[in-house]
């Protein structure tokens, strides 16, 4: 299971989440707040969460990812989500490569 967290609204992978992830992104920075998006990843023998610079620390971290989460990880790093500023494209990018794996 995949759950997409924006700020303190979220969605599961399997809703229809394009048009969501747009309005949420962009709702957000037009009221001027900052943009945390963070995608829990639940699979089998994935289970992390990914999350955007603008959110608080959890203090995760520090775990060896397995062949599938060190995908999983350089698709989020491909779409630049560790970086500034996202966009909804990347995100939804993301999200589409990601329905590919899990």
């Amino acid at each position: 299971m995949v759950t997409i967290h924006i700020g303190p609204d979220e969605r599961t992978l399997d809703d229809r989440y394009e048009p969501w992830v747009t309005q949420q992104i962009t709702r957000r920075r037009q009221a001027g707040q900052s943009v945390c998006v963070r995608v829990t990843i639940k699979d089998g023998d994935v289970r992390f969460t990914l999350t955007t610079p603008d959110c608080p620390s959890t203090g995760g971290g520090g775990f060896s990812p397995n062949r599938r989460e060190q995908q999983i990880i350089d698709i989020w790093n491909r779409h630049d989500l560790g970086e500034g500023d996202l966009a909804p494209g990347q995100v939804i990018a993301f999200l589409k490569q990601l329905e590919g794996i899990v």
